[in-house]
This record gives C-alpha cells, sequence and structure tokens, in this order.
C-alpha cells in the first residue's frame, strides 16, 4: 500500500519539475531585436550589390538595374539608393544628425529625401594606382576624405575646378583617408556612425546604420550594417 501511495506522489513531483523546468526555459529566451542585422561582400571594385530590405540580396552586377525591386546597393565605400541617376525607383536619403540608434524613433513623410546624383569616388588603376572618378550613388550615405587624401590628390590634372567639401566632409557612413607609413601611405577608417534613412520605391521608410568595412581577415569592401523599417505610423518601434 505504501509502494501504491508513493508511485503518484513521484509521477506529481516530476510533472511539476518538468513544468517548472519548461517556465525556466522560456524565461531565458533572448528577446526578439526590432532591427536586422546584415553582412554584404562589397569588395569588388567593378560590381555593385543590390540590396532589398524585405527580401536579402537581389543581384551582383557591374549593369544598372532599371527595376524596382531593389532599395540600397554596394560598392567598396560607395553606397546607392533606387533614386535620382542610380535607379528608376522614387526613393532617396537623408541624414538625421543622429549617432545614436534609439534616438532615431520615427520617419517624416514629408521630409526632403535626396536622390542620387555624381559623385567623386577613387578609382583603382593599372599597378594599384588610384585616380580621382566619378560614380553615380547617394550623395547622402557614400562614403567620403579626409584632408590627408585632398592633400594627395590636389596636386593632380583638373582638380583644382573640384569643390573641396563634395570630396572632404564627415556627412558619409565612413571617412577614408591617407596617413603616412614609413614611405608607403596607408589607408585610414574612420566610421562616422550616422543613422539615415532610407526610402524605398515602395514609399517605405527604412532606418539604417554601417557600422564595419572590414572582414574578420580585416580586407576592406565588407560592409556591416543594421536596418528597421518602419511600421505603417512610420514608426521604429
Amino acid at each position: 500500500m505504501r509502494l501504491q501511495f508513493l508511485a503518484p506522489a513521484i509521477i506529481a513531483g516530476l510533472m511539476m519539475f518538468t513544468t517548472s523546468c519548461s517556465k525556466d526555459d522560456k524565461k531565458t529566451e533572448a528577446p526578439k531585436l526590432p532591427y536586422k542585422e546584415q553582412k554584404v561582400d562589397a569588395s569588388s571594385y567593378d560590381k555593385w550589390v543590390y540590396f532589398s530590405f524585405e527580401n536579402g540580396v537581389v543581384t551582383s552586377t557591374t549593369a544598372t538595374p532599371t527595376t524596382t525591386d531593389w532599395d540600397i546597393a554596394f560598392n567598396r565605400y560607395s553606397v546607392r539608393t533606387n533614386s535620382g541617376t542610380s535607379g528608376s525607383g522614387n526613393g532617396g536619403a537623408l541624414t538625421t544628425n543622429e549617432t545614436d540608434w534609439d534616438k532615431v524613433a520615427t520617419a517624416s513623410s514629408t521630409a526632403s529625401f535626396t536622390v542620387d546624383g555624381s559623385i567623386y569616388v577613387f578609382e583603382r588603376g593599372q599597378n594599384n594606382q588610384g585616380g580621382l572618378g566619378t560614380t553615380n550613388a547617394s550623395r547622402v550615405i557614400s562614403g567620403a576624405h579626409g584632408e590627408n587624401f585632398w592633400n594627395m590628390i590636389s596636386r593632380m590634372p583638373n582638380v583644382a575646378k573640384i569643390d573641396k567639401s563634395s570630396i572632404v566632409h564627415n556627412n558619409g557612413w565612413l571617412t577614408m583617408d591617407y596617413k603616412p607609413n614609413g614611405n608607403q601611405l596607408a589607408p585610414s577608417y574612420t566610421y562616422n556612425n550616422w543613422v539615415y534613412i532610407v526610402k524605398t520605391p515602395a514609399g517605405k521608410f527604412v532606418k539604417i546604420q554601417l557600422t564595419d568595412y572590414k572582414n574578420a581577415k580585416d580586407e576592406t569592401g565588407y560592409i556591416t550594417f543594421k536596418y528597421q523599417i518602419a511600421n505603417d505610423k512610420n514608426e521604429f518601434k
């Protein structure tokens, strides 16, 4: 009789233990982040990587797509939105002048978004010798350059007619510069950590912050960014 009494008690105890463990397991679940993080291999000097915030990477190509199925594109430290001279979409970008991700809580539907145009970029030439060129990209987000870079290119032909402020500024997501390193010029990269708002061809607003330009092997052209699509009230929650 005693064994018959103990058996139900043991079973009940095991059930309570199992239930308790299940509750503990639920408590240890990590909270879901409101944003997504993405890594993109944009190391090619020729190809652009086109990305959809809802569907991921669309394509990697040297051609400029005329479709509206992409929202943003990357080539080294240059960035495109689907707008202006870069695409057929009604997109664009604006800077929030904030570096604190959490402080950007809403997007304004009446804000003025800058469409893409022609920007100056440092192009890789033969024997790894570079020069100044142009490409279609976002004037708002694309990486810029520093004073030492300007001093280096200012001796090049036709640079005198270029507005220095179009090259040397810290409004872009990254500032590339050159610092003397022995007998060579070694590039340096400063992350400005600006939070931007990108308008997609579908009319949605996306908060984005680009945070890294290198992979684990310290190779450049590998971009890390986080983004969040606004809800129907243009809020980032």
